[in-house]
């Protein structure tokens, strides 16, 4: 399964001529084939805000 954000990455690399490796993607899937679950495809991160800081 490859996702979004990565085949968005994937797609860049390859318009600017940039050597790149998929290093998340198989990561990814081996934990979801262990859990036997499926990816969201959604970024868990916290928003930069000043509380952040």
């Amino acid at each position: 399964m490859i996702l979004p954000w990565s085949e968005s990455a994937k797609q860049a690399c390859q318009l600017w001529v940039i050597p790149s490796t998929d290093i998340l993607g198989p990561i990814a899937e081996a934990i979801a084939s262990h859990l036997g679950v499926s990816p969201y495809g959604l970024p868990r991160v916290f928003p930069l805000s000043e509380d952040y800081f």
